[in-house]
């Protein structure tokens, strides 16, 4: 589930289509060259920047 903060800066067109309508939001993540994802310990700091998890309110956006 995206977080609230990032539905209408990712989903704004979404939101335009479906038009107050409920709809499913998939948030692909890859896993760094270590197969680590972002969440685990010793993910890669310099893979954080690549992806953003919008299940979250992070700092970076694209």
């Amino acid at each position: 589930m995206l977080d609230k903060i990032n539905i209408a800066e990712y989903s704004g067109a979404d939101i335009n289509y479906y038009q107050g309508k409920k709809f499913d939001v998939l948030l692909l993540v890859w896993t760094n060259q270590n197969a680590k994802f972002p969440w685990e310990d010793n993910f890669e700091e310099k893979y954080r920047s690549i992806q953003a998890l919008l299940d979250r309110n992070a700092d970076f956006k694209f």
